[in-house]
């Protein structure tokens, strides 16, 4: 089985912070742009149920997230395919 790529190596972030915007933590609800638009929560490993679109604050494109706002893109690679994910909204 291939490994994801490193997530500090595959993060990128296209903003700096802005203080009256959220930011991505654990159990915010996220709106992500790639080729469709869908929604995840970031949870705990424990709490993670791709299923239910509840993804680990662990996995690549969780760790990936965590800390961007609304506007901010992360690249996240995993079994050799790069993907873009934009945040279009971030809810706690």
């Amino acid at each position: 089985a291939t490994r994801p790529e490193r997530v500090a190596d595959t993060r990128t972030c296209s903003n700096k912070p802005l203080p009256n915007q959220p930011t991505i933590r654990i159990n915010s609800l996220i709106v992500l742009q790639a080729r469709e638009r869908f929604s995840v929560v970031l949870t705990l490993p424990a709490d993670a149920n791709p299923d239910k679109h509840r993804i680990s604050v662990r996995s690549p494109l969780g760790a990936a997230l965590l800390g961007l706002q609304a506007g901010d893109r992360c690249t996240v690679a995993v079994e050799g395919i790069r993907s873009t994910f934009t945040v279009i909204q971030v809810i706690h």
